[in-house]
């Protein structure tokens, strides 16, 4: 298993999840596709097309929501007024990671 990060679509904070390192990710969208089976962050990763995550944030990891370049060395921002500080309070709201599919290559599912 790996620990894997996705910035959440909606407020721009940070969520990890640990799965297997050879499911190959697609993209992260805040709305689900309906042709696509997501699992919970305590399901069967494997089994599915994708993960429903819930933007919990994560206080180690700067912001690098639209307005700010993504470089490693960005400190966190705190001049939101709007919501939670990226990178650091989750918006707890849900988005969906898609894992790739091709129509050569489809994920074993057991």
């Amino acid at each position: 298993m790996v620990e894997v990060s996705y910035y959440c679509p909606y407020c721009g904070a940070v969520t990890s999840v640990d799965r297997a390192p050879e499911l190959r990710d697609r993209s992260v969208q805040a709305q689900p596709d309906p042709e696509r089976e997501y699992a919970a962050t305590t399901g069967d990763l494997d089994a599915a097309d994708g993960i429903e995550l819930v933007c919990l944030g994560d206080v180690d990891v700067p912001d690098r929501g639209p307005s700010r370049p993504a470089t490693d060395n960005a400190p966190p921002r705190t001049d939101r007024q709007d919501g939670p500080i990226p990178g650091k309070d989750g918006c707890g709201r849900t988005f969906y990671l898609n894992y790739y599919q091709s129509p050569t290559w489809v994920e074993p599912r057991t």
